[in-house]
């Protein structure tokens, strides 16, 4: 990616498997010409989709274990430059882009700990992200 901009957004979504979501999600990206949306509180299993405009990769464990979950999904403009798209838990996932000098990497974290800080997080997933 060279000289553009890059838009992204985050969102709680309560839930994938409620009915209209992903319509109501993809009409989001493209009103807002958002690439990137990350989600929380998905409550599916670890997956990944592909459509003709866009691809979503969820993190959530196993199909027993549904409770939080986060996912991304991705303009399908976007694939030429991904690096990588990592389940790291059911509650964090990460994305990596090339970029014009390097490499961009963001974190989707979804956590109900309200004392559980940025710094901790990292902390705790730093080794199991490299």
């Amino acid at each position: 990616m060279t000289g553009e901009l890059l838009f992204f957004a985050y969102w709680n979504v309560e839930s994938l498997k409620r009915s209209g979501i992903l319509f109501e999600l993809k009409q989001f990206m493209r009103l807002r010409k958002i690439q990137i949306l990350f989600l929380s509180e998905t409550k599916c299993s670890e997956n990944t989709y592909f459509s003709e405009e866009f691809c979503i990769f969820l993190s959530g464990g196993t199909s027993r274990d549904e409770k939080h979950g986060v996912g991304i999904i991705i303009h399908r403009d976007l694939l030429p430059n991904l690096l990588a798209v990592r389940a790291i838990s059911p509650e964090i996932i990460l994305l990596q882009l090339k970029i014009t000098g390097g490499h961009l990497t963001l974190f989707g974290v979804y956590t109900t700990d309200m004392t559980l800080t940025c710094d901790k997080i990292f902390s705790i997933n730093y080794m199991r992200c490299t």
